[in-house]
């Protein structure tokens, strides 16, 4: 029996989306790792989380600062929350949103849709779904053929990275099933300095700080056979400004979380040398987003399914997207591109190339 339910995976790498088969190797990886993120919500950290963060959405909507109430679809008290939770997650399990392997601006992207206002009918994947960097699912699979010399802990590394990945999108989503639209705006509060805007916050961001003790980065290992094809070495940084601390995450942690053993804050290495500055690590450095760049391929298919300007919105997990956003404590006031919009040469290149469906063969 399969941990996750209706799991259907597209990639588009002959021009059109192509289903992948449930045997095939990507197919597994992102099961796998799906089943990670999954499974780091459902622990009771994980849940408490959750209902932490919906609870703060609905209201912060339900009683802004200023203006008017901002609509939603809970209608139940707040002590309830937990329960709706619960169904959240199961609901996940039991129809996963659609998942197409692209390349996208960050790890990966939640792009939710309008979907209803009966919070006991929601189907995730009438709400929306996922794109996934496909060249980090192509690299877990070069490196699981590898050496044990060439592939050192790198398939460790990428399943842990897109297991918090998975995770964080999936907190974006969890906005769009309290709220039922494709525009869910976060209240600023639900955000983290250097992410989010004046108007709008940054809900997985959020959630890393707050389950995971900061946010997860993976610096260039230049020591790595692997150059591109490599995870990165795993960094917990305090938030997105330049000046804060920088500490390798411990090996043996990771290991564990990756055995089931799910503890929170993050357990970060005690070895000399494992703690610096995201300023110095840009210095010394790349993070991994920017390796990738220099090589991955533009995606030029049709957007998924319902996936348009005017019908949805993406939330990537990705840096903020200038420098400046990195800067010192004068400078909180500027902040990346916010959840509820992508950026605008990406929204022009999904509006640019949408000419409808496309035919779907499988593949592997």
């Amino acid at each position: 029996m399969p941990r996750i339910n209706g799991l259907e995976v597209y990639t588009d790498e002959t021009g059109q989306h192509e289903l992948l088969a449930p045997a095939s190797i990507r197919y597994r990886i992102l099961e796998s790792v799906i089943h990670l993120g999954l499974s780091i919500l459902e622990c009771p950290q994980g849940r408490d989380s959750l209902v932490h963060i919906a609870a703060m959405v609905i209201e912060l909507r339900s009683n802004p600062t200023k203006g008017k109430p901002i609509p939603h679809v809970y209608n139940r008290p707040l002590d309830e929350m937990p329960q709706w939770i619960d169904r959240f997650l199961r609901s996940l399990k039991a129809n996963f949103p659609t998942v197409y392997l692209r390349v996208c601006l960050g790890e990966a992207s939640a792009v939710k849709y309008n979907w209803g206002d009966d919070m006991a009918k929601y189907n995730p994947k009438v709400a929306g779904h996922l794109n996934v960097q496909r060249s980090i699912i192509n690299n877990m699979a070069y490196v699981h053929g590898q050496p044990p010399d060439i592939a050192r802990d790198n398939y460790k590394l990428f399943k842990y990275q897109m297991g918090i990945t998975i995770a964080h999108e999936i907190v974006h989503l969890l906005t769009g099933y309290l709220t039922g639209t494709a525009r869910p705006l976060t209240p600023p509060r639900v955000s983290l300095t250097a992410y989010g805007k004046s108007k709008a916050g940054e809900s997985g961001r959020y959630w890393e700080s707050t389950m995971l003790g900061g946010v997860v980065e993976f610096w260039e290992d230049i020591t790595d056979p692997l150059k591109e094809r490599q995870a990165g070495k795993p960094y917990l940084i305090k938030d997105g400004r330049n000046n804060v601390p920088a500490k390798l995450i411990s090996m043996n942690y990771i290991n564990n979380l990756l055995h089931g053993n799910f503890s929170f804050p993050v357990v970060t290495s005690t070895s000399s040398g494992a703690s610096t500055t995201r300023g110095a690590l840009r210095q010394g450095g790349r993070e991994m987003t920017t390796v990738r760049k220099r090589w991955d391929a533009p995606t030029y298919t049709s957007p998924p399914r319902g996936e348009s300007p005017a019908s949805s919105t993406t939330s990537y997990r990705r840096l903020p997207t200038t420098s400046s956003i990195y800067a010192t404590q004068s400078h909180n006031g500027r902040h990346g591109t916010p959840e509820y919009a992508s950026s605008w040469r990406d929204l022009l290149k999904r509006f640019w190339h949408w000419s409808g469906f496309r035919n779907i063969k499988p593949t592997n």
